[in-house]
């Protein structure tokens, strides 16, 4: 997968970097994990990705950092849109009797 790149602004549209960022300082304060989905900018296209994180813990319980994954999840979203599409289309065009 290609890297989300920062060279022109940030990989995360502006609303989207803030929630990201609130879920990471949230993790690193309470040391609960999260998961979320976001919009992102790779190559110049949206793209949907999964990130998920949960805090790193010293010997002694102390938090120490944050470790997680993106995944991304464009292909998942689009088939989702679809299916959501076609499930209207009976309601919306019904076939006539």
């Amino acid at each position: 997968m290609a890297c989300l790149q920062r060279a022109r602004g940030p990989a995360l549209p502006r609303r989207k970097l803030a929630a990201s960022e609130c879920s990471r300082s949230k993790d690193m304060q309470t040391g609960v994990g999260y998961e979320l989905d976001v919009e992102a900018i790779r190559d110049g296209a949206r793209i949907w990705i999964t990130t998920r994180g949960e805090a790193v813990r010293d010997a002694d319980g102390q938090i120490v950092g944050l470790r997680g994954t993106v995944q991304d999840i464009t292909e998942r979203k689009q088939t989702m849109k679809e299916i959501e599409s076609l499930a209207k289309f009976p309601k919306e065009n019904p076939i006539p009797s």
